[in-house]
């Protein structure tokens, strides 16, 4: 028996996804592992071998029921392998100054809100965050490396204004999904940041604000459903590309012939007529 399917064998939900057969878990390549209270301490104590015999692509936490993860030991072991980390249903309970010594870290995904101790700049690495409500903006702030941002559901930013971004030097997509928010008015010019999609917004009625994006390439509105006032987009002599989806059409189009670089304008899949 070879030590891949010993390993599948004697680990219970050591695997995310993936079959039982020891010849089609060799053909696996990365996979996902998936941690529980339960066996997260034979697999901090099997790291070596599990990590010689499997390439893991990403680390999963998850726990259910109210379960609290006490585990700094056992993280610690794991530490040095893990690259992605993604944290599923806690009931709010964990906290990641466990992870700091997560250095090697390129990517987090969790929906988890206001996740306790969270600083994303303890990642030095990090290029990939994709997160749930946040009730405090340092969170995000300093993460230098950081290339790619989501925010879901992130309505406790309303009242923080833009600052944050001015401290993200390398970003380049930025999505902002269910924000409240009036307008981009204070948003800082981020030198890199080539993609903005905005879903699903409460209240914004205008993009006034957006001109301080001069490399934006890429703009996405999606689900603004009061949002009429695309007036300040005719600012950006970078925009390529304009897509809207589900949204009021704007109240007027006579922005686009401000736009010298435009290819592609859409309006729920259809091409925008000047």
């Amino acid at each position: 028996m070879s030590i891949k399917q010993r390993l599948y064998d004697n680990i219970p939900y050591l695997f995310e996804t993936g079959p039982r057969g020891s010849d089609e878990l060799s053909k696996l390549g990365k996979v996902s592992l998936l941690i529980t209270p339960d066996n997260l301490p034979t697999v901090a104590n099997r790291a070596d071998e599990i990590f010689q015999a499997i390439t893991f692509d990403s680390l999963t936490f998850t726990c259910k029921n109210g379960q609290d993860f006490e585990f700094f030991d056992y993280l610690e072991l794991l530490a040095p392998y893990i690259k992605k980390l993604t944290v599923q249903e806690i009931c709010g309970r964990i906290d990641f100054a466990q992870f700091e010594k997560f250095r090697n870290l390129v990517s987090i995904y969790s929906l988890i809100p206001k996740p306790k101790n969270l600083r994303l700049c303890m990642f030095p690495l990090l290029r990939m965050a994709i997160l749930g409500i946040i009730n405090k903006v340092d969170v995000l702030e300093n993460a230098e490396s950081l290339e790619c941002l989501k925010l879901m559901r992130n309505l406790q930013l309303e009242n923080t204004g833009w600052l944050w971004l001015s401290t993200l030097p390398r970003l380049q997509r930025l999505e902002l999904i269910q924000f409240v928010m009036d307008s981009l008015k204070g948003i800082p010019n981020c030198s890199n940041l080539s993609y903005l999609n905005i879903a699903y917004p409460r209240r914004l009625k205008t993009l006034d604000g957006i001109e301080a994006l001069i490399n934006l390439k890429t703009l996405e509105v999606e689900g603004a459903r009061q949002l009429l006032d695309y007036s300040a987009v005719g600012k950006l002599q970078s925009l390529q590309c304009l897509w809207i989806i589900e949204s009021a059409l704007p109240k007027s189009l006579s922005f686009l012939n401000e736009l010298p670089k435009i290819k592609e304008s859409k309006f729920n899949g259809n091409d925008l007529i000047t």
